[in-house]
């Protein structure tokens, strides 16, 4: 889908999507996939939050969303099945991140971009 969308494969590259400050941005999914090893992480809930806050400081937080990769990509082992989605909950509840500002990333900015 995403590539019949933009024209680009999964990973397309580091801030795609996000065009800082032009109030226009799309939407870019951050994944709980063992991709965050850029930040010297494993894909853990708080190399999620580092990736979450890294992409949020690229185009805000109005242009990110979360997203599993359970169809395949390595997943670490305390984030490897949605029942486990609690456990990112938490880790961005302690990384400072408010409700309003959670329930944006889990669903209602991925929401937004769909019905856009």
């Amino acid at each position: 889908m995403f590539r019949g969308i933009c024209g680009f494969g999964r990973g397309g590259g580091h801030g795609q999507g996000i065009e800082p400050g032009d109030g226009k941005a799309g939407l870019v999914e951050v994944a709980a996939g063992r991709f965050t090893d850029f930040l010297g992480g494993q894909g853990t809930a708080r190399d999620v939050a580092l990736h979450l806050e890294h992409m949020i400081a690229l185009g805000g937080e109005d242009h990110v969303a979360l997203g599993s990769d359970f169809d395949g990509c390595g997943i670490h082992p305390s984030l490897a099945g949605i029942e486990l989605l609690e456990v990112l909950n938490s880790e961005l509840e302690r990384y400072g991140f408010a409700e309003a500002q959670r329930k944006k990333f889990f669903w209602s900015n991925a929401v937004n971009a769909f019905a856009a």
